[in-house]
């Protein structure tokens, strides 16, 4: 990471970078910090087309074997919009956008998958407008069908379990309920 952070992306040593993140292999979730860190070095680089695919050919591995699906998400989305803003054409271009979709579909936490496309939705904006429509509509679709679609409600629904075992378990303690007020309680 403090190579990314330490190096303008125009100049890094790719070779060397590989090694630095190869040699990340204790727990290989500590290697998506510097492929983050590279993607935003990128955004911000004047790196052309052809430069940035030499970049995501070398660390393509490292990329798709991002384990937390937003992180991989993240990167990817990164590397695309530069390359689209850059108004680069070539097949790696639809090979990233077609991962970073499939990423984008496994993703299984709702309010987590609606704030990576939201956060996708502006990423895209100031590049493609049609890809950034196309997430703004799969994302406004997904919060349509989602029950549990905010932090808010997830945690408000957690508290409201919580207030009803204690509130159930205080019942039983105190003798205040018998077999059939129990039974009341089997659909919740």
């Amino acid at each position: 990471t403090q190579y990314c952070l330490q190096v303008p992306a125009e100049k890094y040593n790719l070779d060397f970078l590989y090694e630095l993140i190869k040699n990340i292999d204790y727990d290989v979730i500590d290697r998506t910090e510097p492929l983050v860190t590279m993607a935003e070095a990128v955004v911000k680089s004047s790196l052309d087309g052809d430069a940035v695919k030499r970049l995501f050919v070398k660390f393509k591995d490292f990329i798709l074997n991002i384990e937390v699906p937003s992180d991989k998400v993240y990167v990817l989305s990164h590397l695309y919009v530069h390359l689209v803003k850059m108004k680069y054409e070539d097949s790696i271009v639809t090979f990233i956008k077609s991962e970073l979709d499939k990423t984008w579909d496994i993703i299984d936490v709702p309010w987590l998958k609606l704030a990576v496309g939201y956060g996708l939705t502006r990423r895209f904006a100031k590049a493609s407008v049609p890809d950034a429509e196309e997430m703004i509509q799969k994302t406004q679709k997904l919060k349509e069908t989602s029950l549990m679609s905010s932090a808010s409600s997830i945690s408000a629904y957690v508290e409201s379990l919580d207030l009803y075992s204690h509130s159930l378990g205080l019942l039983i303690r105190s003798g205040l309920c018998e077999d059939h007020h129990l039974s009341e309680f089997d659909d919740i």
